[in-house]
């Protein structure tokens, strides 16, 4: 119904018509009928529980309406949810207590999977005794023993379960199988197993009772037809209309989201100097032209906005003249038109143009010619997906505006809703510039406001407010950007931006955004988004922006211009998606909201075990910017090696030779001594102006570097004959993102193209390759060949465009070559576009177990700075803790956390949960002789560390005598080989004259606080030579020996170890004042460290300033005087690590009086702030510069990061040319190679076969032939394992048996756990004299049995399938040709992602290093089959850091792969924190935030919502519709009896425009049309129970408003009346129109007064003659005389008053006329 159950009093409501309606026909409330309840479908309370609890939504039979929702509903949310598999074994807890197993049987059709739980594994406890603890098990994933693993839940498995029912659901298999097995019981469940289509989750609907479509999708004809009836709860007269779908109908707040979001496509907005109109010399003023390409003067010829036909007026005959004219149209598609001459007229192209690109003629001209445009609309085709088609005619110069409004209402029942914007970014101008800006502004005003604002480069807000300071007029808003630098205006109703007569101090771009602040000039070279203001130009000093016109709708569309490119729609996660965003103004600060679900998307199971759902919850988000600059270094870019002869001009040679953008500075390389030649560069600069340097020659093989960027370089001269051969090249840092940085604009024919970008020679790219046709390449064939990110060969081939942009889908880290074939047309441009930089995360928020929006959004930012830099801030050493109650607050990535102390423990408070965590390094023990006790010290000697806890030397207390065994695991056997508190370094001894330095032994255990650590040890030369490794080993658990080596022990030489660190103290017994102790360990931070102290004088301590963790070494320098202890003492040292910023950040500390003083008291005051890189290769001098922007007292300077010749990072110039003369001092750069083995065969040396992946056998690997057991004779039953490897916990390998013997009747189980840590067991059949290996890779090995005695010796062990290691990176050696050879590595990174690397071989005997860190090894495949040997190795790799004293600068690393790839700086330009639950965004660049959503990242197990608030004043109906499950859930909340009224709506009534005897009813506040009514023959229509009747015949388009009029005002029908009166002829006693009838009035009254006043005469007289008479025959009666005087005199007064009223009234009456 139409409002509420409303049936109004007469009195209180009003009908008004419109003053503009023709004709006098009325409409009036003629009565009310019968109120007619419609119970159906039955309202949401009679059909749902309000619950987003999954298992309580309710399940519909059929496709129809489902549940009315009432108008006394608040809000609801309806949810449509999919079905899944289940099976449910009817089972009780006294039934399962005896359980022996559980198997279950998975398919998808294509997949088999299976789980099989069996009480025969070990359990801790004692059995399963409830069917509630065994489906505890099943969804923990683990095994009775607590310990092993199961696939249940990462199978997409949940169960529930109570006494008498277990139900589990599958979200992806059906269920094949299920059994359980218990006191000899089998159990097997009832299946449901469902198909696609009966799974998947319906579509919702929600209508009105009159036919209104409020959220879904459009329906077609035949829907319609089947849907829109009385018996499916609409009214008799309900007509269908969708104008208003998910479109907020009456104001309420409608949302529809699903996981894909909506379909959107979008066109319209350009920039133009000119706005579109017709200009008859726009192209060309009047004049004589001769044959050829004509020179176009006209004020038009750079529009790109023509929308034109082209027109010629030609003085004379020039009908034997042809004009060709070449554009692009509506489209930007390339296009030429032949237009003949006229005869002293004007001829008229019939295509249409957006852009001319020339024009030419056949001929000489006979007379003047004038060329302009003839500006024309164009038709825009709408179709939906039910195929209905609604064209729009779109008139000349339309905004997106008016088009928007226009296509909104002709666009009804489409399902398609349009919105326009129009947004511009302004600026910025040219560094250090200042002065005026002024031009004429227009928006929606149509005369222009005039703009004048005083700037300077660096801040440009002025013009902004000057803007803002007509925007009443304008309709225009502007925004500056963060950095002041450049302005956005915006339109958001869509109107035109229009500038016009632009000064400014310089040239400057515009460039146009969409709504939500995309460019729009992806996919078209002639829809440019970005328009260059030429202020010296008069021709490009204006600008016309078109606004963006979108599309939106819940199902597919095409848009279609005039007959040309048919565009469909493309679905964007980010509208009406599970990701919601919200933009600032400038689109620089974006806050990203994940919609949540509560209850609806998790695995749930009801409490009486009967129903069950597996949850599915997932999002995703990919913030990668796409925007990085590259430093390219070429040495022979302008001229390859040679010698140039005699002084002069050098004929330049050189890739680059011609470049238009160089952005270079140039090298000249100097085989012979060039130091006496001068070179002089000429060129330009950026802004076009010529320069030029002169070079001097460098000493020979030197390299001479120049200072001055070039854009372009002309020439280069000598002033010398050259000495030999010289190469100039380039060094620079280019934009990735260029259309031409391949390939600058080129005519092309087939074959190769030849590449002279600025990027053409750089190896690294990571970019997707653009080709730009400037005319139709679509005949043409593109073939892209160079390297992938993994460095694979990559070869793509694409197809042209028809002046459009193509790109390649694959990303290349490099281009070789690029050739053409096919039809060769025009010209192109080969560029880049960033595509690298892995910023994308895709999270499941059900694994996790979190469902709050914060937790969600936290989940996935933590995920985002997985890979990203470490910060810290490290104290001073303190001599005691603060206090309690004593706080620090420190600021870091732009948000205040607090460290507190509390009783005695260090916390932290802030916005984020475990964002920083912070700690005290450092002891209170103060034991003088801990570390060493009393001793003599020698100089240069280290000093024996044998402290109270320490542990006495041993050289083979971990292997006693070792003879060569080959390479593997060595059998530790010496004394100390179980220890668990060594507290030592490990010592290598030769014990015979072999020489063991080729070999490497791999040490492995734990450090002191439990962490596996390993150590490599190179061995020695020579009879008792001894190597010790470096680190402190608690426990060794396995040594590793890389070959053949000759004679060593292994042992212990002690070591001190702290947890937390410790000071260390020095006591003296004499005076060591002049003596130094040089202390060698590591910090607290795991990193080398070594500290030189002053010894003390006699009888006293001095203390170290450091904390030490590990204790390597003391030596004093001198022999000391007397005896020294070696102690610790109290220190403290406090660290806050930030694990992962996007930004770069450091820790800065809050910035007041009271803070400063608390920092002081937790030492941070002079405190350290260190950022630390992931885990890279040391970079070389040939390695690729990194930008590093230093800000120190508030003064910004730029260099770059190189590593010099020693290995050792260093500050170069901005260029990263030339070391930097003035280096920022206070910052600390430091290299620590900490992690990994470097040995060129840890993981394999041998032969290769072509495709197949070899089998590690290493040192880093697990392979071993008799690992577990080795060679001897079994008996049956359980193997004794006593191999080195038999208690392992990593094996990573399948289990080998070698057969020495024929054991082909044998047989060997084994148990144990995988590599994922499920227990499995595999039976292995014996062979004869060979080996078999069995199929599953263990991790741990519980037993193996032999069926029978073994017929002879027997050797188990593994075979490595995967080698898990630090991280360290690849390297590959072959011993033969082996050249061009490729090995395709695959594993795991750093951070435990998968990653893929080719290694290409060089040469016989080179080692080829890979680049990418892996910390698993799965397989390594040659292509070929290798020509010898092959060595497989690893090298070590470290973390570069920054550090400087806190708060005394700040610095920010430049965004590029470069940065994170060879620096291990990952890190990009912006912001990214939790802010009020949500994930805030912000960019420093200046830029709008990129947010895009990975594809097929988002899934949830709600496929739509639909949300309703501020419901209409009408009842609606839900449908469920497509078959499907038909699962809805629904949360609603209704209006309490006090909080609901019923008013009367506002509406207006108006007669349709093509049928008299229709009316439609509009809500009268949001326009929208709620209703359809049909007059029946006495014109009578009803609505909610009320009759309205028209008083005569309908006349179309007239319309009535009906109100309330609770209180009583007048509605306007008597002034109508009146008004009507004046001039219409009324029929009856009184006809005439208004003034006859007053005249006549005004006569008669005068009349009646006139006759009165003759009456009273005329009796006066008659008195008179009546006295008189009397008088003579008697004598007179006063009292009566004079009462009939007073009658008279009183009916004189009264008619004298009745004209006077008369005459008052009618005065007032025409006064208000």
């Amino acid at each position: 119904m139409i409002g509420l159950s409303w049936i109004p009093n007469c009195l209180q409501v009003s009908i008004s018509k419109n003053s503009s309606n023709v004709g006098n026909v009325e409409l009036n409330i003629i009565g009310t009928t019968a109120r007619n309840e419609i119970n159906y479908p039955p309202s949401i309370g009679d059909v749902f529980s309000s619950s987003e609890n999954p298992l309580v939504a309710t399940t519909f039979l059929k496709d129809g309406p489902i549940a009315t929702i009432p108008s006394t509903t608040k809000s609801i949310n309806l949810s449509s949810l999919g079905n899944q598999s289940s099976g449910t074994f009817t089972i009780s807890d006294a039934d399962i207590k005896g359980f022996s197993s559980f198997n279950i049987k998975l398919t998808d059709g294509s997949n088999n999977e299976e789980i099989t739980i069996s009480s025969a594994a070990t359990d801790p406890g004692d059995g399963i005794k409830s069917v509630e603890e065994f489906v505890n098990l099943l969804n923990s994933g683990l095994m009775l023993d607590g310990k092993s693993r199961h696939d249940f839940k990462k199978l997409g498995l949940f169960a529930t379960g109570s006494n008498g029912y277990l139900t589990i659901a599958s979200s992806t298999f059906d269920i094949q199988s299920s059994s359980i097995l218990s006191r000899g019981n089998s159990f097997s469940p009832s299946i449901t197993n469902l198909t696609a289509s009966e799974s998947a989750a319906s579509n919702l609907q929600v209508f009105t009772r009159d036919g209104r479509h409020v959220s879904g999708t459009a329906l077609n004809a035949t829907q319609i037809a089947s849907l829109i009836k009385k018996e499916n709860g609409f009214l008799e007269s309900a007509e269908y209309r969708n104008d208003y779908l998910n479109n907020n109908y009456r104001g309420s707040e409608i949302t529809r989201k699903s996981a894909s979001g909506d379909f959107v496509s979008s066109f319209g907005s350009n920039l133009s100097y000119n706005e579109q109109e017709t200009d008859m010399d726009g192209l060309l003023t009047s004049k004589t032209v001769t044959t050829g390409t004509l020179t176009l003067d006209g004020t038009k010829i750079y529009s790109k906005e023509l929308n034109s036909y082209i027109s010629i007026v030609c003085e004379k005959d020039e009908s034997a003249r042809t004009f060709t004219v070449t554009g692009y149209d509506l489209d930007g598609l390339y296009q030429t038109e032949t237009i003949p001459g006229g005869n002293a007229t004007t001829a008229v192209g019939t295509k249409v143009f957006s852009r001319v690109r020339n024009i030419s003629i056949n001929g000489n001209s006979a007379g003047k010619v004038t060329i302009g445009t003839e500006a024309v609309g164009y038709s825009l085709k709408v179709t939906n997906n039910d195929n209905i088609e609604k064209t729009t005619n779109v008139p000349v110069g339309s905004s997106a505006f008016y088009l928007a409004n226009k296509l909104n209402t002709e666009l009804a029942g489409t399902g398609v809703n349009v919105t326009a914007n129009t947004k511009v970014l302004l600026g910025p101008f040219d560094d250090g510039v200042s002065g005026a800006v002024t031009f004429d502004l227009k928006g929606k005003n149509t005369d222009a406001v005039s703009i004048n604002a005083s700037i300077d480069a660096s801040d440009i807000s002025a013009l902004a407010k000057r803007i803002n300071e007509y925007s009443s007029q304008t309709g225009l808003i502007a925004t500056v950007t963060s950095d002041f630098k450049k302005i956005i205006i915006e339109s958001k109703d869509g109107y035109d931006i229009n500038l016009k007569n632009i000064t400014a101090p310089s040239d400057f771009y515009l460039e146009a955004y969409g709504k939500n602040f995309e460019k729009l000039s992806a996919s078209n070279s002639e829809k440019n988004s970005k328009l260059f203001i030429n202020v010296s130009e008069p021709k490009r000093v204006s600008a016309n922006i078109k606004g963006e016109i979108k599309f939106t709708s819940s199902e597919t569309f095409t848009t279609q211009i005039n007959s040309g490119v048919s565009k469909v729609a493309v679905t964007d996660s980010l509208t009406n998606g599970y990701i919601n965003i919200d933009r600032s103004k400038t689109g620089e600060v974006v806050t990203i909201k994940p919609e949540i679900f509560d209850d609806l998307d998790n695995s749930l199971g009801s409490p009486d075990g009967k129903k069950a759902i597996v949850g599915l919850s997932k999002y995703g988000i990919d913030l990668n910017q796409k925007d990085y600059k590259l430093y390219v270094s070429d040495d022979d870019s302008l001229y390859a090696s040679a010698n140039p002869g005699a002084a002069g001009t050098i004929t330049l040679d050189g890739t680059l030779k011609d470049a238009n953008d160089l952005n270079a500075v140039v090298t000249i390389y100097c085989s012979a001594n060039e130091s006496g030649n001068i070179f002089t560069v000429t060129g330009t600069n950026s802004n076009g102006t010529s320069i030029t340097e002169q070079i001097t020659g460098a000493t020979a093989t030197n390299t001479a570097v120049g200072s001055t960027k070039f854009t372009t370089i002309t020439s280069i001269t000598t002033s010398a004959t050259a000495s030999g051969n010289i190469n100039i090249g380039t060094i620079a840092n280019n934009e990735i993102n260029d259309d031409d940085s391949l390939v600058q604009l080129t005519s092309f024919s087939s074959g190769a193209i030849s590449m002279d970008g600025v990027l053409s020679t750089s190896e690294y790219l990571g970019a997707k390759i653009q080709i730009k046709s400037r005319e139709d390449t679509t005949g043409t064939t593109f073939v892209i060949t160079g390297l992938g990110l993994n460095n694979e060969v990559l070869t793509e081939t694409i197809s042209g465009s028809n002046a459009g942009i193509v790109t390649t889908t694959n990303i290349f880290k490099s281009v070789t070559s690029i050739n053409s074939s096919g039809t060769s047309n025009g010209q192109i441009k080969i560029g880049t576009k960033a595509a690298d930089g892995n910023w994308g995360t895709t999270i499941d928020a059900n694994a996790l177990n979190i469902d709050t929006q914060k937790e969600i959004s936290t989940a996935l930012l933590s995920s985002l700075r997985s890979q990203t830099p470490t910060s810290q801030i490290k104290s001073i050493v303190l001599n005691s803790l603060p206090q309690d109650g004593k706080s620090v607050d420190l600021s870091f990535e732009g948000q205040v956390y607090t460290l507190k102390m509390v009783s005695g423990e260090l916390i932290v408070e802030g916005p984020e949960t475990n964002r920083i965590k912070a700690r005290f390094n450092g002891t209170s023990e103060n034991i003088n002789n801990l570390i060493a006790v009393s001793q003599t010290g020698t100089a240069a000697t280290p000093l024996t560390i044998n402290g109270l806890n320490s542990t006495a030397a041993d050289s083979n207390g971990i292997i006693e005598l070792v003879n060569p065994s080959g390479a593997g695991v060595m059998s530790r056997d010496g004394a100390l080989k179980d220890s668990t508190s060594l507290n030592s370094r490990i010592t290598i001894k030769n014990l015979d004259n072999d020489d063991n330095t080729a070999f490497k032994f791999t040490i492995t255990g734990t450090d002191l606080d439990g962490n596996v650590i390993t150590d490599e040890i190179t061995g020695v030369n020579g009879n008792n030579a001894t190597n010790t490794g470096t680190k402190v080993f608690k426990t060794v658990t396995e040594v590793r020996v890389d070959g053949d080596h000759g004679e060593v022990e292994i042992g212990t030489t002690p070591a001190f170890a702290s947890s937390l660190g410790t000071r260390v103290s020095i006591t003296a017994t004499a005076d060591e004042s002049s003596n130094s102790f040089t202390i060698v360990g590591t910090g607290t931070d795991g990193l080398s460290k070594t500290e030189t102290i002053s010894g003390p004088n006699s009888g006293k301590t001095v203390v170290s300033l450091g904390l030490f963790k590990t204790i390597h070494s003391i030596t004093p320098a001198s022999n000391t005087t007397g005896n020294v202890e070696i102690g610790t003492a109290p220190g403290y040292e406090l660290i806050a690590t930030a694990e992962g910023t996007i930004e770069g950040a450091q820790f800065k500390l809050v910035s007041n009086t009271a803070n400063t003083a608390n920092a002081e008291k937790f030492g941070l005051k002079e405190g350290a702030t260190t950022m630390l890189g992931n885990f890279v290769v040391q970079p070389t001098t040939s390695s690729p510069a990194i930008g590093i922007e230093v800000t120190e007292n508030n003064v910004k300077s730029n260099y770059t990061i190189k590593f010099d010749s020693s290995n050792v990072p260093v500050f170069f110039n901005s260029d990263g040319s030339a070391l930097s003369v003035s280096p920022p001092s206070s910052i600390t750069m430091s290299w620590n190679e900490s992690s990994g083995t470097t040995d060129d065969d840890s993981l394999y040396n041998g032969n290769m076969l072509a495709g197949v992946g070899i089998i590690t056998d290493g040192i880093l690997s697990t392979t071993d032939d008799d690992g577990l057991f080795t060679s001897q004779s079994a008996t049956a039953g359980d193997l004794y394992l006593e191999g080195a490897l038999a208690k392992s916990k990593s094996l990573n390998g399948k289990v080998t048996i070698f057969c020495n013997g024929d054991e082909t009747s044998n047989s060997f189980v084994v148990s144990g756990y995988d590599t994922s840590g499920v227990f499995k067991t595999e039976t292995i059949s014996g062979v004869n004299n060979s080996t078999a290996t069995g199929t599953i890779s263990f991790n741990e090995i519980s037993s193996i049995s032999v069926a029978n005695n073994s017929a002879s010796t027997l050797k188990v062990g593994i075979q490595a399938t995967q080698v898990v290691m630090d991280p360290q990176v690849i390297t590959i050696t072959p011993a033969g040709s082996d050249v061009g050879e490729k090995y395709t590595i695959t594993g795991l990174d750093q951070f435990g992602n998968a990653q893929t690397e080719v290694l290409t071989a060089k040469a016989a005997n080179v080692t080829v290093t890979g680049t990418k860190v892996f910390t698993q090894i799965s397989s390594v495949v040659p292509e070929s089959a290798s020509a010898s040997t092959v060595k497989v190795g690893t090298q070590k790799v470290g973390r570069l850091s920054l550090s400087y004293t806190v708060d005394k600068l700040d610095f920010k690393i430049e965004t590029s792969p470069n940065a994170d790839f060879v620096y291990g700086l990952k890190t990009q330009n912006i912001r990214a924190v939790i802010d009020n639950n949500s994930l805030k965004v912000s960019s420093f660049s200046g830029e709008p935030v990129k947010v895009d959503i990975p594809s097929g990242s988002i899934q949830n197990s709600v496929a739509e919502k639909i949300s309703l608030t501020n419901l209409p004043p009408e009842d609606l109906i839900t449908f469920v519709m497509g078959g499907g499950a038909r699962k809805i859930s629904a949360e609603y909340d209704k209006f309490s009896e006090s909080e609901y009224t019923e008013d009367i709506p506002e509406l207006t009534i108006k007669v349709d425009s093509s049928n008299k005897n229709k009316v439609e009813i509009f809500d009268k506040i949001s326009g929208h049309s709620i209703a359809s009514r049909i007059l029946d023959v006495n014109r009578v229509f009803e609505v909610n129970n009320t009759k309205f009747q028209f008083s005569d015949e309908t006349i179309v388009n007239n319309s009535f408003d009906f109100s309330s009029n609770k209180d009583g005002f007048g509605d306007n029908r008597n002034i109508v009346n009146i008004l009507s009166l004046q001039g219409s002829d009324k029929s009856g006693g009184n006809k005439g129109n208004f003034q006859e009838i007053f005249n006549t009035t005004v006569a008669k009254v005068g009349s009646n007064v006139q006759a009165s006043k003759l009456s009273l005469d005329s009796a006066s007289s008659t008195l008179d003659a009546a006295e008189a008479s009397q008088s003579e025959f008697a004598g007179v009666n006063l009292d009566e005389e004079a009462a009939h005087l007073l009658e008279f005199q009183q009916a004189y007064q009264a008619s004298a008053r009745i004209l006077q009223t008369a005459k008052e009234m009618f005065q007032s009456l025409i006064e208000v006329v």
